[in-house]
């Protein structure tokens, strides 16, 4: 995808540089600025409909513009960081019954072992992505219905309700 050509943020007639990219866990495109916006100026975000495509495919009918007036806003509180043993490991220990020691069809899933292997459909997609949560297999797998995958999503039978989801997306996200 080429974001440059399907997302602008400017103010006036000066285009600010933005990472864009998809929320892991949810439908929403995410536009964050590469520098800190003004407060008080006027900013404006536009989205291609001709060029931009959802992960599923699905087309915007027209283009989308937003304009904004940057404003301070309050620090956010700080969030814990998810911890997998404590948040993640109980997940998968009540969903991923597959996963394991012998005689198990699939490894078990601990942070070192997701952190280690190499998926053998893929290659070249680690099954964990440091940062890089939709370059993560794991990511990937536990999202609902996400398209070009192989295999079954986890948990086969259900997907994980959107909580834990992000539990998952953020565990991957935080690592270094």
């Amino acid at each position: 995808m080429n974001w440059d050509a399907a997302v602008t943020l400017s103010s006036a007639d000066v285009a600010v540089g933005a990472d864009v990219g998809y929320d892991p866990a949810g439908p929403d495109l995410v536009v964050i600025p590469r520098l800190a916006l003004r407060p008080g100026l006027g900013y404006r975000v536009a989205v291609r409909a001709d060029v931009l495509r959802g992960i599923d495919g699905s087309e915007l009918e027209e283009d989308v513009e937003i304009a904004f007036v940057a404003e301070r806003s309050p620090a956010a509180p700080p969030t814990a960081p998810v911890d997998f043993e404590a948040d993640l490991a109980p997940v998968f220990a009540r969903e991923c019954g597959c996963h394991g020691p012998e005689p198990k069809v699939y490894p078990p899933l601990t942070a070192d072992a997701l952190l280690a292997l190499v998926p053998q459909r893929d290659p070249e997609l680690p099954f964990v992505a440091p940062g890089a949560p939709l370059r993560s297999l794991l990511v990937l797998k536990v999202l609902p219905g996400y398209p070009g995958l192989l295999g079954e999503t986890m948990p086969p039978d259900h997907p994980l309700p959107p909580d834990e989801i992000r539990l998952v997306v953020e565990w991957v996200r935080a690592l270094r």
